[in-house]
């Protein structure tokens, strides 16, 4: 039986920094910041299937203990599809990103492609 899972686009590629109303690609980590990573994905219940094969974006808070707050899909406007994911990336949890060695709270946009694992 085939289950939906959530494959994060950042989990090999750069998070994408929300700034000053801006989106800019995160550079690669330099030795005095570190961008947040993706430790653990939570997947979506009852996400509508004709979403398979699709990249949503997500924007959210990254905390400085890596917990993820207002979690906000900009890409659709689905209501399902909009509760199920935000309720699953919630629960997500990150390495926080890093200033100087010390972790530091961080808003990102989140690439999220939908895709089905056996």
């Amino acid at each position: 039986m085939n289950r939906l899972k959530l494959l994060a686009a950042a989990l090999a590629a750069s998070l994408i920094l929300a700034s000053s109303g801006q989106a800019l690609v995160a550079k690669a980590s330099s030795s005095s910041s570190e961008n947040p990573r993706v430790l653990e994905v939570v997947n979506p219940t009852n996400l509508p299937r004709k979403y398979i094969g699709t990249v949503v974006e997500v924007a959210l808070t990254i905390d400085a203990e890596g917990r993820a707050h207002h979690v906000t899909v900009l890409s659709d406007s689905d209501r399902a599809l909009v509760r199920s994911l935000e309720e699953a990336v919630a629960q997500w949890r990150f390495a926080p990103a890093q200033k100087d060695g010390t972790a530091v709270t961080q808003r990102v946009i989140l690439p999220i492609e939908l895709v089905v694992k056996s």
